[in-house]
């Protein structure tokens, strides 16, 4: 089975983890590769398991788009990951959601 979701565009690696090492929780070089799963650490005093980002390539260079989108959440760059979005794959959010059609009363 394909984890690729047919609705929704992957996002590729490079823009998210340019994302990633912009903000200023990143821990300065504790970025770690192992095959297609990178892992980054945030600076703070909560748990490590809360501070770990996991991220898992599901094709060379993609990631998934609801792993993006949570990560733009939790690191605050949403508005970079749309505009990216929407100048390299051509989408919108709700773009492609057509209206079912109305049942005559």
């Amino acid at each position: 089975m394909s984890t690729l979701d047919r609705h929704y565009p992957t996002v590729d690696f490079p823009f998210i983890r340019q994302q990633i090492l912009a903000c200023q929780e990143v821990l300065p070089e504790s970025e770690l590769i192992i095959g297609r799963t990178t892992t980054f650490v945030l600076a703070g005093k909560r748990p490590i398991f809360k501070r770990t980002i996991i991220i898992r390539q599901i094709e060379e260079g993609q990631v998934n788009y609801m792993q993006a989108t949570g990560l733009a959440i939790r690191l605050d760059f949403m508005g970079a990951l749309l505009k990216w979005l929407e100048d390299n794959k051509h989408w919108k959010d709700g773009g492609y959601f057509v209206p079912a059609p109305q049942a005559e009363v």
